[in-house]
Order: structure tokens, then C-alpha cells, then sequence
């Protein structure tokens, strides 16, 4: 069964996961406001019957800011139409990096796999995107503030994307997250270790 998603786009089950296709059905105001009439009329009836709805209240407010924004507000990106990927990665970044690549796109997600598959990454390909963090293991060779690592404790991510053009592709990265906070050499060990990965992805993909 397939359902009109965002443009006009009608993505299929074996294209997106049940929970995929609801951030996607919530993403016009009349379907907004029909969400949150239900949780208030669930509300009210629990209300009515003396049941405590404060547990309620913080979960439904949970959830429906996770529909609102698409996923915006998850720790790590699910596999969404790119133009929406690519604005969730644009307001969460705050460097953006492109180059061009003679690589057909699938071979820059291949390689992009590749030369993240080291000891201090996890990477995944989400759609045509790859996303990496790193954690304090990862040493990329000479960073300045490389003492920080014992006191990293939220991995820095990068994502890239690839996107098909006449010649190849091209690959553009988000790196700088700004929902990361900590010590001040800590954050800049954090935009070092990006920077680096970025760099290493430009070198493997070019």
C-alpha cells in the first residue's frame, strides 16, 4: 500500500520503513492539526477518567516533535527523500563542503564505506547518503587539541551526500554539528576530527 507523501511522492513499503513514511505523512498543516486534536481528545478522556495524563502528555509531545520536523530532531538521520535530508543536514551543520568526483554515485557511497571502515568509526549508508562518527579512538595523525580525546564523550558526525551529475558526482559534506557542546578544547578537537574526515573523504572520492 502506498500513500502521497510530500510532493506528490508515493514511496512504497519496500522504499520506506512504516515509521519513514509517517514522518512524511505529517508533513502538511491540516494533518499536523488532525494529530494533535487526537491527542488532545485522548487527553481529555483520560482526563475524564481520572487517570493521570502528565506520563501522557510529555510522550505525545515527544512524538509529535519527532513527526513535525521529519526527523529533524533525531540523534541520527533515517532514509528520507534527499531534498529533505539535505535540510535537516543544512539547519544541523554549520560547514558545508562540496567537490566533484568522476565516480558514478554508487561508487563514491562504496568508497566513502571504505575508507571509514577503521578502527574508531561506524559508518552507514542512509539512502544516498553515508553517515560516520568517530569516537576517541579515531587518530587521524597530528590534530592540536589530540589531548581533548580522553574528555570526548559525545561522537562528532559528518554526513555526506552523492548526488549523480553528467560527469560523475558530486559529494558534498556537513560537518561542525551544532547540537554538540562541552569543554571548549573538547569542541575543538571535535571540528579538528571532522575536518579531518572530511578531508580524507575528498582524497578517497576525487
Amino acid at each position: 500500500m502506498a500513500f502521497e507523501g510530500i510532493r506528490g511522492r508515493k514511496p512504497t513499503d519496500e522504499t520506506y520503513t512504516r515509521f519513514q513514511r509517517a514522518l512524511l505523512f505529517f508533513s502538511t498543516t491540516r494533518r499536523k492539526t488532525a494529530a494533535v486534536m487526537v491527542v488532545i481528545a485522548i487527553w481529555l478522556g483520560l482526563a475524564l477518567l481520572g487517570i493521570r495524563t502528565t506520563g501522557f502528555l510529555y510522550l505525545a509531545i515527544a512524538v509529535l516533535a519527532v513527526l513535525f520536523t521529519q526527523g529533524a530532531l533525531l540523534r541520527r538521520p533515517t532514509k528520507l527523500p534527499p531534498d529533505i535530508m539535505l535540510r535537516h543536514a543544512t539547519s544541523r551543520f554549520t560547514q558545508k563542503r562540496a567537490w566533484q568526483s568522476t565516480k558514478n554515485k554508487d561508487q563514491v557511497i562504496t568508497d566513502l564505506n571504505t575508507v571509514f571502515a577503521r578502527p574508531g568509526i561506524s559508518v552507514r549508508t542512509v539512502g544516498d547518503s553515508v553517515w560516520i562518527e568517530m569516537d576517541k579512538h579515531w587518530n587521524p595523525g597530528d590534530l592540536r587539541h589530540s589531548s581533548a580525546a580522553q574528555h570526548l564523550k559525545i561522537k562528532p558526525p559528518v554526513h555526506f551526500f552523492a548526488e549523480t551529475k553528467e560527469d560523475g558526482s558530486t559529494i558534498t559534506a556537513f560537518s561542525h554539528d551544532n547540537r554538540l557542546t562541552g569543554m571548549w578544547d573538547v569542541m575543538q578537537l571535535s571540528d579538528e576530527m571532522a575536518d579531518a574526515a572530511v578531508q580524507l573523504a575528498k582524497d578517497a572520492t576525487s
